[in-house]
C-alpha cells in the first residue's frame, strides 16, 4: 500500500511561533548585481533603491524610516502557499 494513504494532515496554526529572517552586509561597501539580487529573492518587497539606501544608513534610525511604510510578507501555511503581507 502506499504510505501517504495512512496519513492525515492536520492544522498547527498558533503551535509554532513566527520567524524572521535577517540579511546583513557591512556598511558602506558597493553592492555587486549579485548581492543585490540575493537580497531581493528573500525580500522582494524590497527595491533596489531601498537596498542601495541601506548601504549608506548612518543607523538604526534611518533604517526603520526607510522601512516605516514597508509591509511585511508573510507566508500562510506551507512554502508553497501565497505570501500574504502582514
Amino acid at each position: 500500500t502506499n504510505d501517504q494513504q495512512n496519513l492525515t494532515a492536520i492544522p498547527v496554526n498558533g503551535i509554532f511561533p513566527r520567524s524572521t529572517t535577517w540579511i546583513g552586509f557591512r556598511k558602506n561597501i558597493v553592492l555587486r548585481c549579485y548581492m543585490a539580487d540575493f537580497i531581493r529573492l528573500f525580500a522582494p518587497h524590497i527595491s533596489a533603491e531601498q537596498i542601495e539606501t541601506l548601504s549608506v544608513s548612518k543607523d538604526q534610525q534611518d533604517i526603520d524610516l526607510l522601512f516605516r511604510d514597508t509591509k511585511l510578507p508573510i507566508r500562510n501555511g506551507s512554502c508553497h502557499d501565497l505570501i500574504a503581507a502582514a
